[in-house]
């Protein structure tokens, strides 16, 4: 997802970009403006460069498509193959443009993840005028979480001031193809409690009632197909209620035509592909900050990481413990 501040998006006469090169053209377009178009931070503590992880994955999705993207996230196609080099190098364009960045390249490592939402708002504090720091932001769901949950007056903020629309494909597609986390219920006791449990979970009142909810349903995603999306934030009627229902739209119309995909990086080696046990990041994710930091070219970087993934055994299956760690932690 790329977010982007509405308001004053739509008063500078920008439209949404629907291909690749409608976002690079709208990202010039920007710097000639004298705008700095891109916030990327993927600084997280311990859990820095999982924003990297996430914006080359999306790459890989979309110019390598669902195929090339499974093999890579299986581990029967490397780093340094063909389909992740030429995602990355489509990402080259946007993180080392001269101007494409705000604060430049260098600042990506520096910068918390979690300042998005306010450079995206940046306001003057003598004049109260609007002025972002930066205009695009490539960010999961979780960017609607920290505008506040449904019930604060943040929230309001989403819709109005901020707005998101998915990430481009190298061409114009009708569904657009979503990577993302998941969570999994399982039974280890055959009772009637337990089967009684189960199926409230699996059913759509569990989701209805979580989406209900101020300080948890701001990013949910329910699995069951009659789950009534209506039920975001309580049935209240206000705009950041509308995006979470086309976030969840945009997912079921993914999973629907078969490009909603396993977080790569959590179906790898979790050392390797998150932190290690002395909490620094892996390889994969310290790949991202040298990406960033031009330590070297992308390719020699891809490299470096498939020789440190081969180095670790097979990969962790979708919800062994830990398999979610790529997301940050508090």
């Amino acid at each position: 997802m790329v977010f982007y501040p509405k308001r004053a998006f739509d008063a500078a006469g920008y439209e949404v970009p629907t291909t690749w090169e409608e976002l690079l053209a709208l990202s010039s377009q920007m710097v000639a403006d004298r705008r700095d178009p891109w916030c990327f931070q993927w600084e997280a503590g311990f859990a820095s460069g999982f924003a990297g992880s996430d914006f080359l994955e999306s790459l890989v999705l979309r110019f390598g498509g669902v195929d090339a993207y499974d093999a890579w996230a299986s581990g029967e196609a490397s780093f340094d193959g063909p389909a992740v080099v030429a995602a990355a190098r489509a990402g080259d364009a946007l993180l080392l443009t001269p101007g494409f960045v705000a604060g430049g390249p260098e600042s990506i490592s520096q910068t918390d993840w979690s300042t998005a939402a306010l450079r995206l708002l940046d306001e003057d504090p003598l004049t109260g005028e609007e002025g972002p720091q930066c205009w695009l932001s490539h960010q999961g769901a979780q960017m609607s979480d920290i505008l506040g949950p449904p019930g604060s007056p943040d929230a309001s903020r989403l819709g109005v001031d901020v707005d998101y629309f998915m990430l481009p494909s190298p061409e114009v597609v009708d569904v657009a193809p979503v990577n993302g986390a998941l969570s999994l219920a399982t039974a280890l006791t055959d009772r009637p409690e337990v089967r009684a449990l189960m199926a409230y979970i699996a059913s759509p009142r569990w989701g209805e009632v979580m989406a209900g909810m101020d300080t948890v349903g701001e990013t949910l995603f329910s699995a069951n197909r009659r789950f009534d999306t209506a039920a975001y934030g309580g049935r209240r009627d206000q705009p950041n209620i509308d995006v979470r229902q086309r976030i969840h739209a945009d997912n079921r119309a993914a999973l629907d035509a078969g490009v909603w995909h396993f977080d790569a990086s959590d179906n790898m080696p979790l050392e390797f592909s998150t932190w290690t046990d002395e909490y620094v990041p892996g390889p994969f994710w310290q790949g991202m900050f040298d990406w960033a930091d031009g330590v070297k070219p992308i390719e020699e970087i891809l490299a470096d990481i498939q020789a440190a993934r081969e180095a670790f055994d097979g990969p962790s299956a979708p919800g062994e413990p830990g398999a979610d760690r790529d997301r940050p932690v508090e």
